[in-house]
Order: structure tokens, then sequence, then C-alpha cells
């Protein structure tokens, strides 16, 4: 562990990386990053008779070295500076423009070929009814669901589709990002790849109102994406914030973004999966735990590029949104310190209940610092949630949509809903505050989905789209991934609870229709049953329910 805040570590080396854009003639990635005060860009070519060509391109401040690999290389040449003593060297006062070559030790080694050209052409959407899941899916009167197949590969071959981040866009293009098989959208009924090579997108947001500049939360930074030659794919990646730890644990997935009214981008940082306590600071738990950057918080960016800590004590955040009155809101999956799974607003500066990521706190911290024990700290924990009770409604909470669609979904204008990945179940969340306190009903909606709901979003005609993966941990539905919509006929009200409320002497509920004539309240009442239970938070994972 560092003597050295992160911060503090951060800004110890005065560079950074920015992004990178394509080459208009070549489509090879051109890379932009800065050392000190020069900004450059850096092309680099592998030509068909064994040598590496490297281009840097920009205006020097002062002069900027490179170190020359010592073995491998061979017929060293330059266009612009000087190599001595292992080092490339460029000046200010020489042209903006400097080439690097040299023959690669043992030529180039030969790879396979696909044995056709990529295919960026666009493909249409393909609709089905059929089973694909273990069950086929459970919607209320009214409802309907059909499958969506998932776009083939530039190469036309079926690719897995993992479709963990969505957004509409205002002219109804719906963009798509993916765990591995890069970003897509779809307009007019029909895909097209809008950029490939990002890694495990959790979450995208829209910038104009044709999805043709994006911001795609990756896990290792958050990245802009735009469209700048309008021929429907990304050629510019930018670097909105990469200021936070990440140190290639599979599970340090980050969760977003979402943007508020000022312009202020969020998103939220996973623990890590590890046993090395003393790389991971697991804080007397068994599974997860910090290795530092912020893990375990939610984070914000600035419209200026400033990156600021924002919540802490958060383990494994897998839902973020902003509901339409401008609240954040974020879902968390049970384990240690974290009783069951709950949906909580997300406020600045408030404690949410896991330890490890105090770690990241100023004032150096480490994992034996007092000032990180958990007396210290369990009665500060951010009060009020709405609790999703472990085994019965969820055990991994997604993402949340809330009804904007004014009655094209049916009677739920307003209601959050909510799915789980590991269940692969949908519910509506409808929360309420009591004394100051936030708490809420859930009710379920839908069941059965084909893999493991992590993202629904509504489209521009009313329907609620579900994107879904079970890779890795596994979901009910027993496929990897999968794209199910969902549509109301737009007449049907089912039967169901609407909300619950709470009372003076007890619960208020409503109902989607009006109870037939007659039933009196007793008869009503025998057909419920009520039961209560707590949960603790401590470093065990999970609570058993206390009564």
């Amino acid at each position: 562990w560092e003597d050295r805040d992160f911060p503090e570590l951060l800004s110890s080396t005065d560079a950074g990386f920015l992004g990178h854009h394509l080459d208009p003639a070549s489509g090879d990635p051109v890379f932009r990053f800065r050392v000190g005060p020069n900004t450059l860009s850096q092309g680099v070519t592998l030509t068909d008779d064994g040598r590496i060509e490297i281009t840097i391109r920009g205006k020097l401040t002062k002069p900027q070295s490179f170190k020359v690999a010592a073995e491998g290389l061979s017929d060293l040449s330059t266009e612009g500076g000087t190599i001595t003593e292992g080092l490339w060297t460029l000046n200010p006062s020489e042209r903006p423009l400097s080439r690097f070559s040299a023959r690669l030790a043992g030529g180039l080694v030969a790879r396979p070929m696909a044995g056709r050209d990529e295919d960026w052409g666009s493909q249409p959407l393909v609709t089905h009814t059929e089973k694909i899941g273990r069950e086929r899916m459970e919607v209320p009167a009214g409802y309907s669901y059909e499958n969506w197949e998932p776009p083939k590969d530039l190469y036309g071959r079926r690719q897995l589709f993992e479709p963990t981040g969505m957004a509409v866009a205002k002219d109804g293009t719906l963009v798509v990002a993916t765990r591995s098989a890069g970003v897509w959208r779809l307009r007019e009924r029909k895909w097209s790849l809008f950029a490939e090579g990002t890694y495990e997108g959790l979450g995208v947001w829209i910038e104009d109102g044709k999805g043709d500049r994006v911001v795609v939360m990756q896990k290792p930074e958050l990245t802009r994406l735009s469209d700048t030659n309008g021929d429907g794919r990304a050629d510019h990646f930018e670097t909105v914030c990469d200021d936070y730890g990440f140190h290639g644990n599979y599970h340090e997935y980050a969760h977003g973004p979402v943007r508020d009214a000022e312009g202020n981008y969020y998103f939220t940082l996973n623990l890590s999966h590890g046993g090395n306590e003393r790389t991971s600071w697991r804080a007397g738990g068994p599974f997860m735990g910090s290795m530092g950057g912020y893990r375990g918080w939610a984070c914000r960016v600035t419209p200026a590029g400033v990156f600021e800590p924002y919540a802490s004590g958060l383990r494994s955040p897998a839902g973020l949104g902003i509901d339409p009155g401008g609240r954040l809101w974020y879902a968390e999956n049970q384990g240690e310190y974290v009783g069951s799974s709950k949906v909580v607003p997300l406020e600045q500066g408030k404690f949410y209940g896991h330890l490890s990521g105090l770690v990241s706190l100023a004032g150096r911290m480490k994992p034996d610092s007092p000032e990180l024990k958990f007396d210290r700290w369990s009665g500060k924990i951010r009060k009020g949630a709405v609790w999703l009770p472990h085994g019965k409604v969820a055990n991994s909470p997604g993402h949340m949509a809330w009804d904007t669609t004014g009655g094209r979904f049916g009677p739920y204008q307003g209601h959050m809903f909510l799915g789980d990945q590991t269940m692969s179940n949908l519910f509506r969340v409808v929360p309420e505050k009591v004394k100051g306190l936030d708490q809420g009903c859930v009710v379920g909606f839908a069941r059965f989905f084909a893999s493991g709901v992590m993202r629904p979003v509504f489209l521009a005609d009313g329907s609620l789209l579900i994107g879904q993966t079970g890779r890795g941990w596994g979901a009910w539905g027993g496929q990897e991934a999968s794209l199910q919509r969902i549509v109301h006929d737009g007449k049907t009200v089912a039967a169901a609870i609407h909300r619950v409320h709470s009372a003076r002497n007890g619960f208020r509920i409503h109902f989607t229709r009006s109870i037939a004539p007659g039933v009196r309240e007793d008869e009503l009442a025998r057909h419920f049953k009520v039961e209560s239970w707590f949960y603790t938070n401590t470093s065990r994972y999970g609570s058993p329910e206390h009564d």
C-alpha cells in the first residue's frame, strides 16, 4: 500500500492518455497522449517487409524523449530527432511531424485470415417469439413479448452479444454498448456497428439528438465516442475520465454513466474479487475488497472534466439512474456489509456500508488504519432504502428505468422498473418517504427472462427493451445473453397491486382495478399474508432474516 493518497499518486506522473482517432485514409488508430506540456499523437504501422514505423505529430514545448528497445530492432532510421544511448529525442525547434522506423527481429509473424472482407453494412433486425430460455416469459395480461436476435459480426458470424448499456436518442436511434461486441446502433430496424474494441461497456449516455456522439463507461475509463465525418462509424475516441484505479480484476466493473441537469457525469466502481489480503483489502469479509483508487465509490466528473469522489461504502453497485425529478439512485448487490440487495438514493458525501473502499479516504489510509474500524462507521451508514428480499425478489439487481411513456406501457407512469441478473425477473419499485427516511414497495412484473436482466430501457414507441447477460455468474434463464422486448396492447389493465403506502395504522394498498362490488374487507384480508424481518450488515456474506 502506498504512503500517498491516490490523487498524489496520480499527480506524481505528469502524463495522461487522451484517446485516439481513426486515420481517415487507413482506418488505423492514432493515439493521443500528454507528457508534461507536450501533447502528441502517435500512429503505428507494420509493413509487409517486417518493419515497424512510428509517426509522432504535435507541437513540442520542451524536448521529448522516447526509449528505444535495446533488443529486437535493427536498421534504425529517423526523420526528425536524434537517437543517442537508446533514446529518440525530439526538439521543439524541429518539424511537427517525426518518424521512427526499424526492422523487427524475425520479421512479421503470419496470422490466419478470415477469408472474407469486413462488412460494415447494416443488418435487418430479426425478431421472433419462440421459447429461448428455460421457460417462456410470463408477463401480465395485456402485455406480450418478442425476442430480438443479435446482429452478426463484421464477417457474418454469430457473436456473443451482451447488451449491458442502452440508451435512446431523441430521433429514436437505439445505442447499445456490450461487454465484448463493441457499440451498435439500431435505426429504422437496422443494426450497424458504431465502434469496435470497447472494454466491457456497461453503460452509455447519448449527448446529441441522433446518437452520433455518445459517452460509454468502460472498465478502465469513461470515453466519448463521436462520428465526426458522418459515415456512421465512430472515428474519435476521447478519454473523459480515467482518474481512478483499475487493476485488471474481472470484478472491477464500472457502471453508468448518468448525467444530471448541470452536465455532471456519475458512475460507480465495483470492488474487486480476490483472496490476497495484501493486494485487495476485504475488511474482514470473504470475497470483495479494494485495491485502492476509489474502488467501492460513486464518482462524479464535472463538465470541465474534473474528477470528484462522490460517495463511499459501495460493494457491487450494478444499477445507477436519475429519476424524472432529478434524484440519483443506485442498486446494490447483497454480500459483505450488505445484508440484502437494496435500492437507495445516492447522495454526496454519504457512506453506504462497505468498509473496503474507505481505504481511499484522504489521510494516507491503509488497511490497518484505526480510522477504518467498523465501530467507527456502523452508525454512519446512510439510513433509508428500498430493500429487495434476497432469494425472494432479487439477488443481483441491475440498472433501473422509469416509466415516462404517459400510459403507453400501462398504468405505471413514474414507476421504477428494475430487474435481477440472477433470478431473471423484472419488478416495479415505488418509493416513498416517511419521516424523512426513504422506503418503498416492490411488486413483481415479469419473470422467466431468457438470461439475467441488467439494462431495461423504454423505447420511443413506449415499449420496454431488456438487455440481459448471464456470462460469468449465470442466470436462472439459462442463456449467456438475450435482448427481449415487452409491449402493452394499449387497452388492457391487468389486475395487480399498483403500489403500497404506509398509513398511520398499517399500509394502504392501491390496485390497478376496482375491487368487485360486495367484497367485504375481511374477505379481502384473507388473501394477504404479512411477514416482517430485518437484515444486519456485517462482514459475513449477506444476512439471515431476523424477526
